[in-house]
């Protein structure tokens, strides 16, 4: 008799371990030891930095937006350098991707600018008609040239620099040769109390186009004639990577949510200054907490299968326990232990979901 009652406590026993840890709800086709319960969380974080300096353009991400890996977050503004004034490109030195400060050093410019006004006069009022008016050249001024060796050969002018009695005319138009010796005139008919000075025809200076950074993109070609305020070329700043060069779009590189977003419209950021957090999709992960009765049957490795109350999968999110907590989460009474499960994730699971965890025998 005393043996059939042990056999009975022993029974009882047994079923009401196998209650505490099969709870009621598990997957009925495979034992499960322990049901757990928690939420999505991130397992990674991935920083989203801005491989150049720039300008961040308008933009149209939020925090908590489920995002691809190539899909555009961001743009860079890049800084456009432009024509001076009409002319001809030449001499163009740098590649997309070159520093600019090592190619001006070595060739005083990234490319230079022809003027489309080929001539120069350099001058002085030391042979202007003898009145004070015509010792007082102002920049800006229209003036008329005649040749003094040919006829029929004359131009128009304004003036571009001055200094005391020296000053520079640039040839605007008119029918000049290089190198011809010519007279001034502040009035068309040539009269010879407006003559302000006598000069030579000399080539234009070709105008040299720097800028700072890096090329991001070159606009031009050389022989191609410009106006005044063409882009030229696109800078950043920073040095470019072989993969960036000539791309003003920024993306994460990875499938996830956007965390957080570290930059605003407008903004100028530095390079490799981080612009956004992204959870990586294939990190997300489950967080639980265990109690200090249970631990002992739960190892880091263990089998588990994941099920979300608003998604009914086509196939179980299986997965495994990651890591388990050594320091409590309970500031009192029994302790608790955070448990971190990695699963197969998919699309439809969103950070803070709730999940249940069954850990396999």
């Amino acid at each position: 008799m005393r043996k059939i009652i042990g056999i009975c406590v022993c029974l009882c026993l047994a079923i009401f371990s196998a209650g505490t840890w099969a709870e009621e709800g598990a997957p009925q086709n495979q034992y499960y030891a322990l049901t757990l319960t928690g939420r999505v969380v991130a397992g990674e974080t991935a920083l989203v930095t801005a491989p150049y300096g720039g300008r961040v353009a308008p933009f149209g991400i939020r925090e908590g937006d489920i995002i691809a890996a190539d899909e555009p977050l961001f743009v860079l503004e890049p800084t456009e350098v432009y024509a001076p004034c009409e002319g001809v490109v030449v001499g163009i030195r740098p590649e997309v991707g070159d520093d600019a400060a090592f190619l001006q050093e070595r060739y005083g410019a990234l490319m230079y600018l022809e003027p489309a006004n080929p001539f120069l006069i350099h001058t002085t009022t030391r042979n202007a008609y003898n009145a004070s008016e015509n010792l007082n050249i102002r920049i800006g001024e229209m003036v008329y040239i005649e040749s003094r060796v040919y006829y029929n050969k004359s131009g128009v002018g304004y003036v571009t620099a001055v200094d005391g009695e020296n000053y520079t005319v640039e040839v605007i138009g008119g029918n000049l040769v290089l190198h011809d010796d010519v007279a001034i005139y502040r009035e068309p008919d040539f009269v010879n109390h407006s003559k302000i000075g006598n000069g030579k025809i000399d080539r234009n200076t070709a105008v040299p186009i720097t800028a700072g950074g890096s090329v991001l993109s070159i606009k031009v070609a050389e022989g191609d004639r410009v106006r005044r305020g063409d882009v030229l070329m696109e800078m950043v700043e920073g040095t470019l990577s072989g993969n960036l060069r000539g791309n003003k779009e920024i993306n994460s590189g990875v499938d996830g949510i956007v965390a957080t977003i570290e930059v605003k419209p407008g903004a100028r950021v530095e390079q490799r200054q981080v612009m956004a957090t992204v959870y990586p999709t294939r990190g997300l992960q489950v967080a639980a907490e265990v109690h200090e009765l249970d631990i002992g049957g739960i190892h880091a490795g263990d089998g588990v299968r994941v099920d979300f109350p608003g998604i009914k999968p086509t196939e179980p999110f299986m997965g495994r326990i990651e890591s388990i907590g050594a320091l409590s989460t309970s500031e009192s009474g029994d302790a608790q232990y955070l448990v971190y499960v990695s699963f197969d994730t998919d699309e439809r699971v969103r950070m803070g979901m709730s999940a249940t965890i069954f850990v396999n025998q």
